[in-house]
């Protein structure tokens, strides 16, 4: 429905050149790239925290470096790919991570919880 309104409006017919089966597995192969994505970087991520906070001793100065060169080629790949929206969100939730660790309002267990 969205597909014909939208190309409605220009005087285009979306379902003459494609059937509506097809457009609808198209649509839902996409999703499931998504949810696959999704699952590997929750498992990526588990990974990940549990590598750093495993290690108290020496684990220090890796726990800062890790997420900056993390950070820093996500925000350049963004850069490079001109995904503006998604660069401010990043450096919008940096941000409010920065505050929430700096606020002397919120709770010491909310700013230590993982």
């Amino acid at each position: 429905m969205y597909l014909k309104a939208f190309w409605g409006h220009f005087g285009l017919d979306p379902f003459q050149f494609v059937a509506v089966g097809e457009l609808a597995l198209a649509g839902l192969a996409a999703m499931a790239f998504v949810l696959f994505l999704l699952a590997v970087g929750m498992l990526l991520a588990s990974w990940i925290e549990a590598r750093l906070t495993g290690e108290t001793a020496k684990g220090g100065a890796r726990a800062w470096v890790v997420p900056i060169v993390f950070f820093g080629t996500l925000a350049g790949l963004i850069w490079w790919a001109e995904a503006w929206v998604a660069l401010i969100g990043m450096i919008l939730t940096l941000c409010c991570a920065l505050a929430v660790q700096l606020s002397p309002v919120v709770p010491r267990a909310i700013k230590d919880s993982p």
